[in-house]
């Protein structure tokens, strides 16, 4: 397991650096940014059931058949009642991590803040994870299993 030591990367002791500290997470994050989100609470189930309501008149892909003429009626005569139906849908919640260790030499000789630019990577690096999983959830065509997290 690789581990950041006070060697692993050369110093520069002898130089000014700056580094412009960015929001890594928020410009990656676009698909994630839409959708129905849901919290999990804790100690429950990783298994969810999602409702929802399928389109009037639907096929077995649940496309909506509609055509004007169906819905043409005459006076004093009821139109014929109508039904809803429901789709369950069953997703897993999926738990994704990355991992950053640093010596303890590190941390206290080393001149950057290891500790803040690991985060700030973790961050920019989970947002790209979240953003893949959406993506392979749109490319694949669904609309229904969008399991992106925030």
């Amino acid at each position: 397991m690789a581990i950041q030591k006070y060697g692993t990367v050369a110093s520069r002791n002898l130089i000014r650096a700056e580094m412009k500290m960015l929001k890594h997470a928020e410009p990656i994050q676009v698909l994630t940014n839409f959708g129905d989100q849901k919290e999990q609470p804790l100690n429950k189930t990783d298994t969810i059931v999602f409702r929802r309501l399928k389109p009037f008149n639907a096929t077995a892909t649940e496309v909506p058949s509609i055509t004007a003429a169906n819905f043409i009626t005459a006076e004093g005569v009821t139109p014929t009642a109508n039904t809803i139906s429901y789709t369950d849908v069953t997703v897993s919640l999926n738990q994704y991590a990355v991992l950053f260790k640093f010596s303890s030499k590190a941390e206290l000789m080393y001149e950057d803040d290891i500790p803040n630019d690991m985060a700030k990577l973790t961050g920019e690096t989970m947002a790209e994870v979240a953003e893949l999983v959406c993506y392979g959830q749109v490319k694949a065509g669904t609309s229904v299993n969008m399991n992106c997290a925030r």
